[in-house]
């Protein structure tokens, strides 16, 4: 056939589709990625070389994953669960103190401090309310909580 040659045989080809149950299953047993049009590409050399494909079963996967068990909710709510919702730890950014990230904010901008620490200006701005609202939740307590006032909105 014309065009680029594929990266498997005849022979890896029929023994991939003959032990699967899908195209990406197949794919996967290939070695190729099951996205994207590699599937078309296997599909147009297996009418070719008359590799049935009979025995797949769309539905497989469906119904594997709905007799997938439901874990309790007592066992996810517990203290070190494995279960998290929260943002990964590569992608915490260390915030700088509220003192530093307001002089940063006015010689610098929003923007360039977002670059500075890898997030975006609205990250920054975020930062902002966050450590405001951290005082104003503490200056009811206690008089040195406020003594730094809260930054006019920009």
């Amino acid at each position: 056939m014309p065009g680029r040659p594929v990266s498997y045989t005849e022979e890896q080809a029929r023994e991939a589709i003959a032990t699967s149950y899908s195209w990406a299953e197949s794919l996967r047993k290939l070695g190729r990625c099951p996205s994207g049009g590699a599937w078309r590409v296997l599909k147009k050399y297996a009418e070719l070389w008359s590799i049935p494909t009979d025995h797949f079963d769309p539905a497989r996967n469906r119904e594997t994953n709905l007799k997938t068990k439901k874990r309790p909710v007592e066992e996810l709510l517990v203290e070190d669960s494995t279960c998290s919702r929260s943002i990964p730890a590569y992608r915490r950014v260390t915030r700088p103190p509220y003192e530093q990230l307001l002089a940063e904010i006015d010689v610098h901008g929003y923007c360039w401090v977002g670059r500075k620490y890898g997030v975006s200006d609205n990250a920054v701005r975020k930062w902002v309310k966050f450590y405001e609202r951290e005082r104003e939740a503490g200056s009811a307590g206690s008089p040195d909580a406020a003594s730094v006032a809260p930054r006019a909105a920009a």
